[in-house]
């Protein structure tokens, strides 16, 4: 299999990429997490800067050993003859027609904790990965699609936003960091209340033992 000229390898992230990049850094800010699971082989969302990425159909630039399992980088050409050092086989590391796509009970596992579910750039017809948004919804998960046109499941969805990528990803995102850092500074503000309460009520009642301590030596 022949890598050198795959215009995948050439290709740059674009806005969008950037920006999902951008949120993950602005949930962890806050304790929050992203977990973004992309059906596409290549990096290019890891060198927008996102860390958390799980590739269900694996990646072009890694190779697979039919053996051992073993995945490991591999920039070069794959022949019939490339070899892990188990002597076993190696594969280009994807899933192909038929196959079952990776990384599943992490995915699940993922959407067990979510408290949002967003699918970007999806046909909504390629399964498993177009049933996950009936998987949030029975979570109680609120879903939002963006497209560049409506999915084959965009009904399932309570949010959807339609335009390129480029254009409808970043708005997002940061219409949602602002939103969640809202969120962090109100939950902020409660905290130093009931802080500030708490303290309030300890004075309060050193006074009043203060106050009986008192009243009980007058006697």
């Amino acid at each position: 299999m022949t890598r050198s000229s795959n215009k995948r390898i050439a290709a740059s992230p674009n806005a969008a990429h950037v920006a999902l990049a951008r949120l993950e850094a602005g949930l962890a800010q806050r304790g929050g997490a992203l977990t973004l699971v992309t059906q596409n082989i290549d990096d290019l969302h890891e060198r927008a800067g996102s860390a958390s990425v799980i590739h269900m159909h694996g990646e072009l630039l890694k190779a697979r050993c039919g053996s051992c399992g073993m995945v490991v980088d591999w920039r070069n050409d794959l022949a019939i003859d490339s070899r892990c050092g188990c002597a076993g086989a190696l594969r280009p590391h994807v899933v192909w027609f038929g196959e079952t796509p990776l990384y599943m009970d992490e995915i699940y596992a993922a959407l067990e904790l979510a408290d949002l579910f967003v699918a970007v750039g999806t046909s909504g017809a390629v399964y498993p990965a177009a049933g996950f948004v009936r998987e949030a919804r029975a979570k109680g998960l609120r879903c939002c699609e963006l497209n560049l046109e409506p999915s084959d499941n965009a009904d399932e969805f309570d949010d959807r936003r339609y335009g390129p990528a480029s254009e409808i990803v970043p708005s997002w995102v940061e219409e949602t960091n602002a939103m969640n850092q809202r969120h962090s500074r109100r939950a902020k503000r409660d905290r130093e209340s009931k802080a500030t309460t708490t303290i309030a009520r300890i004075a309060l009642d050193s006074r009043l033992r203060g106050n009986d301590m008192r009243r009980r030596l007058s006697r």
